[in-house]
């Protein structure tokens, strides 16, 4: 099996026998760690140039990404993106808020699941 960063769930990843293979124990939830942050940070990068500048920055999650206005965020991060920087930075940005929502919606729905909507039924 090939593993793609974009598509094949690290998780998934982490189940195959050979995943560490060669890997010293003590660093196996460090790297578990890091290329789950990575894998965060290129699900919201359209281009691969984005991946090195946010992991230097240390902003690792699409929450950390939408939490910044996205003026401030574009500021920071366009000039080390390229030609294109504020393009991209805008679609970095974009792809955070959005994922951002998608992830609150699954947990309200969730909490919805469990305890209910806090809406009666009519008889």
């Amino acid at each position: 099996d090939t593993f793609n960063i974009k598509t094949t769930s690290v998780y998934e990843a982490f189940k195959n026998e050979n995943a560490f293979e060669g890997i010293a124990p003590e660093l196996h939830e460090k790297i578990k760690t890091e290329v789950k942050s990575l894998q965060r940070v290129a699900a919201l990068s359209p281009v691969p140039e984005v991946v090195p500048v946010l992991m230097k920055a240390n902003v690792t999650s699409a929450m950390m990404v939408s939490d910044m206005p996205e003026e401030q965020f574009i500021q920071i991060f366009s000039s080390q993106l390229g030609k294109n920087g504020e393009t991209v930075a805008r679609q970095v940005h974009a792809n955070a808020v959005n994922a951002s929502i998608r992830n609150e919606q699954a947990l309200i729905s969730l909490k919805e699941v469990r305890h209910g909507t806090g809406i009666a039924r009519q008889k």
